[in-house]
């Protein structure tokens, strides 16, 4: 692969794997920095950066916090509910759809973390990835 540099600021502006570009210097390079696009058989490449688990446990816990939240004023109201001695059996029936959902929501989060974990490919993370972006709630 070849850095394409800009002759008059001397800014690497793309890489490629052509031996011309016509009006720039071209400077062989070891490899293609994440995130930055470059030329590669007739196709522009965008070089992701590798996934860790790190990263995916990260973007997990985000998008559980983000699934959770619109419903968390019913864990708030049935928690305050039981700290001031009321019944709330009632309101566990009014909320029961509520409950389900966030119950199905943490299941779904346990069989990720165990993904995560087994992950021991780049593509299996992104697999992973994937799942946890298209993940919209139960």
């Amino acid at each position: 692969m070849k850095a394409i540099i800009d002759t008059n600021t001397n800014a690497v502006i793309g890489y490629t794997n052509l031996d011309e570009v016509k009006g720039y210097l071209l400077v062989e390079v070891d490899n293609v920095p994440e995130g930055v696009c470059y030329y590669q058989d007739g196709k522009i490449i965008v070089k992701a950066p590798e996934l860790t688990k790190e990263f995916l446990h990260q973007k997990r816990k985000e998008k559980l916090n983000s699934l959770l939240q619109s419903t968390d004023y019913v864990i708030l109201k049935l928690a305050e509910g039981q700290i001031v001695g009321k019944d709330i059996t009632a309101d566990k029936t009014k909320y029961k759809d509520v409950l389900n959902s966030r119950q199905a929501i943490r299941q779904w989060d346990e069989q990720i973390k165990q993904a995560i974990d087994r992950a021991s490919t780049q593509e299996d993370m992104q697999n992973v990835s994937n799942q946890i972006e298209s993940y919209q709630g139960s």
